[in-house]
């Protein structure tokens, strides 16, 4: 997967769930992010990013199959994970493995796994309800390298500025190993009313759960980023899954 700077405005779409109580943790609302509906792809890196630390992103963990990083990860409380249901679905919990406390994919604390919880409305190729709660075996143990989120009472403001850190790809050219630098980037939240008018560009229907954002020209996500995390001030707003490129004139 190449990863150009092709359109002049680069928007990805973020799928708004709510959650209450729950598996993964009490309450709160949860987004969820996806890239391109035409190429839905489970690895989609932060191209034209910056080196960034775990200590700066300490709620980041990878998700693995048989050691292959799958997706990012992020940890909401002492036994659970969220990422993409659609990078959980139908696995097998014995093969799977949670890595957290290392800046790059696969060489921090590693966790196996109890059980998978993929949301019961999650139906593909729908983008919606795309989240999995996955649970490890045991409990993180706090530091400065490892600890979860905090959960928004409300979405960002219109062109608030997050900030997605990941392990995915950061040239235009080939894909790089899992276990690569965490890069991170920036990039705004979006108006409902540009996000659905882009997004039914696709023929796909806009719901209450979704929103976007995007960054004009500069941060790019791609192949290894599905599940990256969309943060500002330690809070959690959402997944990287799917994102499309949308010329905004």
């Amino acid at each position: 997967r190449h990863c150009g700077l092709i359109m002049s405005y680069k928007i990805y779409f973020l799928l708004l769930n709510l959650l209450y109580s729950g598996s993964c943790f009490s309450s709160g609302r949860l987004i969820i992010g996806r890239s391109s509906p035409p190429d839905a792809s489970n690895a989609l890196g932060v191209y034209d990013g910056t080196p960034t630390t775990i200590q700066k992103h300490p709620y980041m963990a990878s998700f693995l199959s048989n050691n292959v990083f799958l997706c990012a990860a992020t940890i909401v409380s002492r036994s659970w994970v969220v990422t993409l249901g659609s990078c959980a679905y139908g696995l097998d919990p014995s093969e799977l493995t949670v890595v957290a406390g290392s800046d790059d994919s696969s060489t921090g604390t590693v966790y196996t796994v109890q059980g998978v919880t993929v949301h019961p409305h999650y139906n593909q190729p729908v983008y919606d309800y795309d989240y999995a709660c996955i649970q490890i075996n045991g409990t993180f143990k706090w530091s400065k390298k490892v600890k979860p989120v905090k959960l928004p009472r409300k979405n960002p403001k219109v062109n608030s500025n997050l900030v997605v850190a990941g392990w995915g790809d950061t040239t235009t050219i080939g894909r790089r190993e899992s276990n690569s630098q965490l890069m991170q980037g920036n990039m705004k939240w979006l108006a409902r009313k540009a996000c659905e008018a882009a997004w039914t560009d696709y023929g796909l229907t806009w719901t209450p759960r979704m929103g976007c954002a995007y960054n004009k020209g500069k941060t790019t996500l791609c192949s290894g980023d599905s599940g990256d995390a969309f943060m500002k001030k330690g809070v959690f707003y959402g997944m990287f899954a799917a994102g499309g490129e949308h010329t905004v004139e």
